[in-house]
């Protein structure tokens, strides 16, 4: 049987077991404090925060990891805490064994967010 679309984070989120629920709330939580104006959707079957036509970050359980997806270059040298996790182009992988670097998170957000502003890539 096809699983149902999903049209809300809330929904997305809820499909989840209590540990990544909180994690991927978190996650929403530092997109909307750092960017009031920013709008969630559900994009790609998961939570999208869009400025304007432009990407903020895409996010999503899994069964092992948060997907993170800054829709940017990870630089090492901006972020060496990437060094920690499985990084992929454009992705990275939090494991939920471990505690997820919020302050990271944070970070990548605001730098995401000023790359929209000054147009800069």
């Amino acid at each position: 049987m096809k699983q149902a679309k999903l049209k809300t984070i809330d929904e997305y989120i809820d499909t989840f077991p209590k540990k990544t629920k909180i994690a991927l709330t978190k996650i929403r939580q530092i997109i909307q404090q750092e960017s009031k104006q920013a709008i969630g959707m559900i994009s790609y079957n998961i939570p999208t925060f869009k400025l304007g036509s432009k990407v903020v970050i895409h996010f999503g359980g899994f069964k092992n990891h948060i997907g993170f997806y800054p829709a940017m270059y990870l630089d090492l040298k901006t972020f060496p805490q990437l060094k920690e996790y499985k990084v992929g182009k454009g992705s990275i992988q939090f494991p939920l064994d471990q505690a997820i670097p919020y302050d990271l998170i944070t970070k990548m957000v605001r730098y995401k967010l000023k790359q929209i502003k000054t147009g800069s890539k």
